[in-house]
């Protein structure tokens, strides 16, 4: 399993499967070696033989959400939606409290034109797990995709309110304008990150900012 697991992160998927086989061959209902096998089909672009290895780990683990995303993942790259969105719910009903799930689900409910729904589901999850910034954040690309600018304007100065809730705000912020190319709000936010407390990366991420801007 071990030197699958290597094979695998080399890109040799071909010799992964065959250790993985041997592994069945000894231990037939090996959980991690039934995940690692899905994974190999995925990296082949195979998403049916992907799902069908997806199916039997469902099988083995019916209550691991992480395979119900897995799953779903690759039924969205595979782009057969209706049943990643079922796979994702499922994740969702599993583990209701991780935010991940609540994530995969809101970006492909935008991906296939459901914005509304997305927005929905992302504020009942909010009012479920309050203190989750990648939720919050997640509602916040949302807004911007839409071009809902007074709304984000909002989200994030209730974000300010409430600050001790969420120890690097400034800086997670500053990241969110930055994959946007909005550097000069970027530096704004490291800039009162780091008037806060200072530190080696956040002095590298406004080193980076300040060269961008020449």
């Amino acid at each position: 399993l071990a030197m699958a697991e290597l094979e695998f992160q080399n890109g040799d998927t071909e010799a992964a499967r065959a250790d993985l086989r041997l592994v069945q061959a000894a231990v037939p209902n090996e959980l991690n070696a039934q995940i690692l096998l899905a994974k190999t089909y995925l990296l082949d672009k195979d998403y049916t033989r992907a799902t069908m290895e997806w199916d039997k780990a469902k099988q083995l683990a019916p209550q691991a959400a992480v395979i119900w995303s897995a799953a779903g993942f690759t039924n969205v790259v595979a782009k057969r939606y209706p049943a990643a969105e079922s796979d994702y719910r499922h994740a969702v009903a599993l583990d209701a409290d991780n935010p991940e799930g609540y994530r995969n689900l809101a970006n492909l409910l935008q991906l296939t034109g459901r914005s509304a729904e997305a927005d929905s589901l992302l504020r009942q999850a909010i009012t479920r797990l309050p203190n989750s910034l990648e939720l919050q954040l997640a509602l916040a690309n949302l807004l911007y995709r839409e071009g809902r600018a007074p709304d984000l304007e909002a989200l994030f100065a209730q974000l300010q309110s409430r600050a001790s809730d969420f120890p690097d705000l400034r800086v997670q912020v500053g990241d969110f304008w930055l994959a946007r190319d909005q550097v000069q709000r970027a530096v704004a936010e490291y800039e009162r990150a780091r008037a806060q407390q200072a530190g080696p990366l956040i002095d590298k991420k406004l080193i980076s900012a300040y060269l961008t801007l020449r």
